[in-house]
């Protein structure tokens, strides 16, 4: 609003012929664009004041005033830039709280495609883990589901721990069953024992219940539908279900 007054005060000078006030009052506005970064007053008032230096041929305040200008559009090119990347940020944060599960803090499994086919390129190997809590139903029928739920929040705690430093996208699959996916960064043989030591670690209710896991764990190039690691790893895990619980079983995937 005050710089609508000041545009108004500069055309009634420039309606009067009172140039020396109206420069005068130019130049003013001009020191208040620098911080309030005005468009109307960098396409206005600008050109109006340059046309006067040129008038007296003042060559040098020509050429500072046009360097202003630049300046000026520079700074609110960067400005938006600004704007666009927070914006872009924000809608990456709200799609990610949509669609992350209230109770671990993991990804929804309906959200794990999307993430995958935007971290991984084609023919990139891939880390893929599937686990999921031994007797979890003993927990909760013995514990009740309060404890079975901090069972599962433990569990995506745990990984995201083990995994932190590790391009990894951590998904609740169901129930209490979990998938981790990472980049090929170790191998396979070293990171998937190593991971289910730390798993073989978690306890809950002040150390009083320790926790026990299923792991099976699959070494595949991005040539495979996503779908085809996910079954290699289930069958891997159903194995070690059935063949005594609380281990892990890996195979690489030509």
């Amino acid at each position: 609003m005050k710089n609508d007054y000041f545009l108004l005060q500069l055309r009634l000078y420039l309606a009067e012929n009172a140039h020396k006030k109206a420069m005068q009052l130019a130049l003013e506005m001009i020191t208040f664009e620098q911080t309030e970064n005005d468009p109307l007053i960098r396409e206005y008032v600008y050109p109006l004041v340059i046309e006067h230096y040129l008038q007296y041929e003042d060559y040098e305040k020509v050429v500072e005033l046009q360097r202003q200008v630049i300046q000026s559009y520079q700074h609110n090119n960067l400005l938006q830039q600004m704007n666009d990347m927070e914006i872009l940020q924000q809608k990456y944060e709200l799609r990610e709280q949509m669609n992350v599960d209230d109770l671990t803090g993991a990804y929804m499994r309906s959200f794990m495609i999307d993430v995958f086919q935007e971290m991984f390129a084609e023919n990139e190997w891939y880390q893929l883990y599937m686990f999921d809590l031994d007797d979890f139903k003993l927990i909760n029928d013995r514990y009740g589901h309060l404890v079975g739920d901090q069972a599962l929040i433990q569990t995506v705690e745990a990984a995201k721990q083990y995994f932190e430093k590790q391009s990894a996208i951590i998904t609740r699959f169901g129930g209490d069953e979990f998938i981790v996916i990472v980049k090929n960064d170790y191998a396979i043989e070293t990171n998937a024992q190593a991971f289910w030591e730390h798993m073989a670690k978690q306890t809950i209710n002040e150390g009083r219940i320790h926790l026990r896991y299923s792991i099976g764990a699959v070494l595949i190039a991005n040539r495979q539908p996503l779908d085809v690691a996910i079954e290699l790893a289930d069958q891997l895990l159903y194995t070690v279900k059935e063949t005594g619980k609380g281990y892990l079983q890996y195979k690489i995937i030509d």
